[in-house]
């Protein structure tokens, strides 16, 4: 083999090793995907590893290969779903519209979101104390700081004059999610709206006394 040829063949290496960690990234989505649905129906702690591993049609030290316990399994729920919203959120912000107008698309696409993953915000609303204590500290300023911009979105459209609010900025941010977060339990999947109908009235209705 000549130099050009091995030239010509250096790059399959890390061709292969790209290919190779798009097979693990795919294989550990399906692990999140059944553990997101055995946690919802089973509970957290009363699902197991060994009935994780039997749903995936895989044998336990398979799937340790893959994750490095139930706990981690669970930490990755909660930060998904706290990195999505935030990213949601921002993206909202980033458009530039009125404090009003983009408090109402934050509340439509954070309801919306959560129709769309029942399975996922039950255990994230259900399952939270189980989280291991020094896991659940960074996981808790996540959230914390999504509070915190959603206040100051409020609190910016309240000085605009655009809301109105007869108690404080915070009581009505804790108002407004307490409204939408709990949405999971109760919006029925197949019905007359589609989850973007149903989040709009949903926001409208939590919003009718707020907007100017």
């Amino acid at each position: 083999m000549d130099i050009h040829d091995s030239k010509t063949q250096e790059p399959k290496a890390p061709a292969r090793s790209a290919r190779v960690q798009q097979k693990v990234e795919a294989r550990r989505r399906q692990i999140y995907a059944a553990a997101t649905e055995l946690f919802s129906v089973q509970g957290y702690r009363a699902a197991s590893m060994r009935e994780l591993a039997a749903a995936l049609n895989m044998n336990k030290a398979t799937l340790y290969h893959y994750v490095q316990s139930k706990e981690q399994l669970l930490t990755m729920l909660y930060t998904e779903v706290i990195a999505e919203n935030t990213a949601i959120m921002q993206a909202v912000i980033g458009r530039g519209l009125s404090a009003a107008e983009t408090l109402r698309e934050v509340l439509v696409q954070r309801v919306e979101y959560t129709t769309t993953h029942q399975p996922l915000l039950r255990i994230f609303y259900e399952e939270e104390l189980e989280l291991p204590p020094n896991l659940s500290a960074p996981l808790r300023q996540e959230r914390e700081h999504y509070e915190r911009v959603l206040l100051e979105l409020v609190q910016r459209g309240l000085n605009e004059g655009s809301l109105r609010s007869p108690v404080s900025a915070q009581m009505t941010v804790n108002t407004l999610l307490g409204a939408v977060n709990w949405t999971y339990r109760w919006y029925k999947p197949g019905g007359p709206l589609s989850p973007r109908a149903f989040a709009e009235g949903v926001t409208d209705t939590v919003l009718g006394g707020l907007l100017v």
